[in-house]
């Protein structure tokens, strides 16, 4: 049985729907193949942190517990942000001692160190890319790099596919989740749950504030929304980030404290998606969109802009609407409809709802999983017949 490294870059101190399913493709893997972890010391002074104050809190990175919960295999290793040489003789060590045939990388900068010093000790390189990477900073050094030492690529829509290299072999496999059991609720208990009751509508956005979700365009949106209807709506942005303290003053400043809530990092999600009627997202190049998935799961209609990986999760005008790439307007125009018409956010909800299942369910994706790696590591059979309805193979 071959034996994969995974080498997840993950902060130690979330645990969020991409660390759950990086242990769902674990055990989507389970024997066919050996995946050993490469884990931080949480005091290893380059383990990084949302909130630095959990450094002293914590005993481990929480997704550890969630490894020994699954009986997933983990190494303690601290590989350097700056010492390649010391990075050398631990994967040196790591890879002899479990007989590692290939490495996977996700996140941080360590997976440049670990993708390099694998492809020079011999072992196949496979680089997970979650996002647009060649579309911004030092992109000709990490289209360089890609060339010289990444074998294979794994990401998640077309989108990303589009961005990489094309001489590589590239895999493709739509996120998904595993529907909760929303049954009946009531939005009224919720909405008061979390101090909503007062508007006549909640437009949810969960996102961290950062310069890829564009909150400048999300706050264009919103003020358009004011001038249309006023303070009957709320806008809910969840989530922290660079920005947030930013625009936490900027609310203040163009007095949208009625029309805007920002609650910050939350654990209660599903809550907030309760007491929601529309779900936003206003990234440019956003690389799959597993918010979208999430809401989809609530019976939330999405209204977003009709870029990167989005057009591959939402269809216009059946689960959700998408506007013209960067028009605010345009954007504003399709929420007001979608406000002003609670029989199509019904119709749009079930529609997503039910896509959620056909298309984007956590039992098809692990089928694509295994489907995916038997190529990745070189033991499919037959690659034309193995493809399946999510999963496509360069």
């Amino acid at each position: 049985m071959k034996t994969i490294l995974f080498v997840s870059g993950f902060i130690c101190d979330t645990y969020s729907s991409i660390e759950e399913m990086s242990i769902d493709l674990n055990n989507a893997l389970r024997g066919e193949y050996n995946i050993i972890w490469l884990v931080p010391n949480i005091d290893f002074k380059y383990s990084r942190f949302k909130n630095k104050d959990n450094k002293n809190k914590l005993k481990e990175p929480l997704y550890v517990s969630k490894l020994k919960e699954n009986n997933i295999s983990f190494v303690y290793a601290n590989l350097d942000k700056f010492n390649i040489i010391k990075n050398y003789f631990i994967l040196k060590d790591v890879v002899e001692q479990y007989n590692v045939d290939a490495v996977l990388t996700q996140f941080g900068p360590e997976r440049f160190h670990a993708t390099l010093i694998s492809k020079l000790l011999g072992v196949q390189t496979i680089w997970y890319e979650h996002w647009p990477s060649l579309l911004h900073n030092l992109v000709w050094v990490k289209r360089l790099f890609y060339q010289l030492f990444v074998d294979k690529f794994l990401t998640v829509s077309h989108y990303i596919k589009s961005t990489l290299p094309k001489n590589k072999p590239i895999y493709i496999i739509h996120n998904a989740i595993t529907p909760a059991n929303t049954g009946i609720y009531n939005k009224d208990e919720y909405r008061r749950k979390l101090g909503l009751e007062h508007y006549q509508a909640v437009i949810l956005m969960v996102a961290a504030f950062r310069d890829d979700k564009r909150h400048d365009l999300a706050f264009e949106i919103v003020k358009k929304i004011k001038k249309a209807v006023g303070s009957k709506v709320v806008f809910v942005f969840a989530g922290q980030g660079k920005h947030y303290d930013y625009y936490k003053k900027y609310i203040k400043e163009q007095e949208l404290e009625d029309l805007v809530k920002m609650p910050g990092h939350v654990l209660n999600i599903p809550d907030y998606l309760k007491a929601a009627d529309i779900n936003i997202l206003t990234s440019l190049e956003e690389a799959f969109g597993f918010c979208l998935l999430e809401a989809m799961n609530y019976k939330l209609p999405s209204v977003c802009f009709n870029s990167g990986g989005i057009k591959e999760v939402l269809t216009n005008e059946v689960d959700g609407l998408l506007a013209e790439q960067g028009n605010c307007s345009d954007f504003a125009e399709k929420l007001i409809y979608l406000l002003n018409n609670p029989k199509k956010q019904l119709e749009f909800g079930q529609n997503g709802f039910d896509k959620l299942h056909t298309k984007f369910h956590m039992s098809s994706w692990q089928k694509n999983v295994k489907v995916v790696f038997n190529n990745l590591m070189g033991d499919a059979q037959d690659y034309g017949q193995a493809k399946t309805n999510n999963y496509y193979g360069s």
